[in-house]
C-alpha cells in the first residue's frame, strides 16, 4: 500500500526533469508520510467535507485506499474503499466528498490512507564533483513544505502517548488476510490523559518475513510472530511507539 504505506490523520519512481534557472541542484525530496499532507474543508456547495491530499515529494504516489472511521450523522458508507488516485509532485487531489446524514446535525469523521510509489522511472539531476567547496549553498526549503513539516511537528508533540483501543492482538492463518486499519484502532493522548483528535501515524510490521501489508490487507506469510508497530509520524516525536502482537498460524 508493490509495497503500500498507511498513514492515519494506516506509509514512485517517475520521468521526471527538474531544472531552474539559476542553475542549482534542486533539492530531492523522496516520498514519505512526512511528504505526504492530508486534510478536510468545506466544499464549494458547503454541503460537505472534502478529504484531500497534497504531494509535497518530489516524485509522484498512488493513493491505493481511503476509510472514513469514527463516523457520526455521516451519509457516506464507512467502509474501507479501494482507489487509485495518482498524485504528482506539489500537488493537491481530492479523494471523497463527506456529506452529513442529517444536514441539521454535527457531523464527526476521521480517516485514514494508504499510498504506494508511483511506478515510473525518475531522472533527477545530480551533480558529481571533487571540489564540493564549489557548488554553493543548498537552495532553500518550498516555503510551503516548511510550514507544513511545522505545522505536522507541532501536532505530533503533543501526542505523550499511544494508546491501542483494540485488539490485543492478530491471529492469522498463513494465507489468511486482514484490513489493518479494521483490525487496528488506537488514539494519541496527552499526559493529561486528553484526547487527540488527530495526528500523524504510520503503521508498520516488525517481521515483514512473517506477515506483510498487500493491497488486500495484512497477510500472513510464513508460522511466526512479530508485531504491528504504532508511532508518530516526526522527527521530533517524543510519544513511544505502542505494538500489537501478530501471530500467525498453519
Amino acid at each position: 500500500m508493490p509495497s503500500t504505506h498507511a498513514r492515519a490523520g494506516i506509509l514512485v519512481l517517475v520521468t521526471m526533469t527538474i531544472g531552474c534557472s539559476t542553475g542549482r541542484v534542486p533539492v530531492y525530496v523522496p516520498p514519505s508520510n512526512e511528504a505526504i499532507e492530508s486534510g478536510t474543508e468545506m466544499n464549494y456547495g458547503g454541503d460537505g467535507q472534502l478529504v484531500y491530499v497534497i504531494n509535497h515529494a518530489s516524485d509522484p504516489i498512488i493513493i491505493t485506499g481511503l476509510h472514513l472511521i469514527d463516523c457520526d450523522n455521516i451519509k457516506n458508507r464507512c467502509d474501507p474503499m479501494r482507489l487509485r488516485v495518482p498524485v504528482l509532485p506539489g500537488r493537491r487531489e481530492n479523494l471523497t466528498t463527506v456529506r452529513p446524514d442529517n444536514p441539521n446535525r454535527a457531523t464527526f469523521f476521521r480517516f485514514t490512507y494508504t499510498w504506494e510509489r508511483a511506478p515510473i522511472k525518475a531522472t533527477v539531476p545530480i551533480t558529481v564533483t571533487t571540489r564540493p567547496d564549489t557548488l554553493g549553498p543548498p537552495p532553500a526549503m518550498d516555503p510551503r513544505m516548511a510550514a507544513f513539516r511545522a505545522r505536522f511537528d507541532s501536532l505530533a508533540a503533543l501526542v505523550d502517548t499511544i494508546v491501542v483501543l483494540q485488539p490485543d492482538s492478530i491471529v492469522l492463518h498463513v494465507g489468511e488476510r486482514t484490513q489493518l486499519f479494521d483490525a487496528v484502532q488506537f488514539e494519541g493522548r496527552r499526559a493529561s490523559g486528553e484526547r487527540l483528535p488527530t495526528f500523524g501515524a504510520s503503521l508498520a510490521i516488525e517481521d515483514m518475513s512473517i506477515a506483510q501489508p498487500q493491497e488486500a490487507g495484512l497477510t500472513g506469510l510464513k508460522v511466526g510472530r512479530t508485531r504491528v508497530v504504532i508511532s508518530v509520524i516526526s522527527k521530533k516525536a517524543h510519544a513511544p511507539p505502542s505494538y500489537v502482537p501478530v501471530h500467525v498460524i498453519p
